[in-house]
């Protein structure tokens, strides 16, 4: 990993905080939890389905698709 890429994660996780916080942290509550966990459990067995298939779909074409290319431009030291 190169300095840069480690510098734009910090950035991110820092952004994303700081906006977890101004949007959804003061108002979040035990009941609003609830709710998500209820919708959540509530859904059809089809929608986790579909949801697993494109986390396959992405991670299939990333272990084809992306890492061979990435691979052949890095010779082997």
């Amino acid at each position: 990993m190169q300095p840069r890429d480690v510098f734009d994660g910090i950035l991110l996780a820092i952004l994303g905080t700081i906006l977890y916080i101004r949007l959804i942290g003061p108002t979040f509550s035990s009941s609003r939890l609830q709710t998500v966990i209820d919708v959540l459990l509530g859904l059809e067995l089809i929608f986790y389905l579909i949801f697993a298939g494109i986390i396959a779909i992405c991670f299939l074409g990333y272990l084809f698709v992306y890492l061979p290319q990435k691979q052949s431009k890095n010779p082997a030291r």
